[in-house]
């Protein structure tokens, strides 16, 4: 913790005061969620605000993550205050053209614009960096996913685990229900909240999971509160379609517990490092893996220690920090 570090968060409405300051870091709300219904006019105020907040702080740099019209927002507003900005991706379709390609035209324009003026993109693995090389002529930095790591305990692993920050079609946790109704021996957790832009299907997946004896659903926790969880899961379960390289896998892994993923593999590294299990998206062979690894406690083990020491060689947060930390300085001083 460096003490001449000062951070502001600037963040949308979670029903949070308009300022909330911790020692070094502050948290400045940008809009209230209450004043506009239609996304337009939201996207103005907080487009507004944004320029606004960013002109009143005055920080050196400006740290952004995952593709949005706000990329070109906080961009133009750097460019023209004369600050450093620095994006960083989140998901594959962050790299490729897919963001650009899927959504309105302005969006997509203003995330493009975003990216062009950065002066640094980070992206979290050699695919990415590739995707972003080849559609965007973008030289990126790898910054892999980090999180704090406890000592190996591969002990008390009793659950099959499901986080989601956001219940969404993509994440597609009705397949983590079928696993759940088609292997009735085995119990399953699926923790995660409701999506306003989803609504209907969020609460569609609560009320169902409601119904299945064996799951136990549970809303929204702190991320430091899932981690008990994450302790007691035999195996993690990502059945999204795509990701960047998802903290969850990260988290889970930091906890000595495998990945079992239906669609994503960053790097190929499930395969490579043997610290879980990557089903090509099929989703027979996921569940064929899940009942095969539950019923060998040896083979489990294993791959438990593997998925540990992938954390411990790769996503350690001490250690990524004072990359990250070295990749400021170096934007600080062009």
């Amino acid at each position: 913790k460096d003490q001449k570090i000062k951070i502001n968060y600037l963040v949308g409405d979670f029903n949070q005061g308009s300022l909330e300051e911790f020692d070094q870091i502050s948290i400045h709300k940008i809009y209230k969620k209450s004043n506009y219904k239609m996304p337009l006019f939201k996207g103005l105020q907080f487009s507004l605000n944004l320029i606004k907040k960013i002109y009143q702080l005055g920080n050196d740099i400006y740290i952004q993550r995952a593709a949005g019209y706000q990329t070109g927002v906080i961009a133009l507003a750097c460019k023209i205050f004369g600050k450093k900005f620095i994006f960083m991706t989140a998901s594959e379709t962050d790299c490729n053209r897919e963001f650009i390609n899927s959504n309105k035209k302005i969006v997509g324009l203003l995330y493009l614009i975003g990216l062009k003026l950065a002066d640094l993109v980070i992206t979290q693995s050699n695919e990415h960096q590739r995707f972003l090389l080849e559609n965007h002529g973008i030289n990126a930095q790898i910054l892999k996913s980090s999180y704090y790591l406890t000592e190996y305990n591969n002990e008390g692993k009793n659950i099959i685990l499901y986080v989601a920050t956001r219940l969404e079609p993509n994440k597609k946790p009705e397949l983590f229900l079928k696993l759940a109704n088609e292997i009735p021996t085995m119990k399953f957790v699926l923790i995660g909240k409701p999506i306003e832009s989803h609504i209907e299907y969020s609460n569609k997946i609560i009320q169902e999971s409601k119904l299945i004896d064996n799951l136990e659903y549970i809303p929204e926790l702190r991320l430091m509160d899932i981690d008990k969880y994450y302790r007691r899961a035999k195996v993690f379960v990502s059945t999204s379609d795509f990701e960047g390289f998802p903290a969850s896998f990260v988290q889970a892994m930091a906890n000595s517990t495998p990945v079992l993923s239906l669609s994503v593999n960053p790097d190929d590294f499930l395969t490579k490092y043997g610290c879980g299990y990557y089903a090509k998206g099929d989703f027979i062979r996921l569940k064929k893996f899940l009942v095969k690894i539950s019923n060998n406690p040896e083979e489990l083990s294993k791959m438990s220690h593997k998925a540990y020491k992938y954390a411990k060689d790769n996503h350690d947060l001490e250690a990524n920090t004072k990359i990250f930390i070295g990749l400021i300085k170096d934007i600080c001083v062009e």
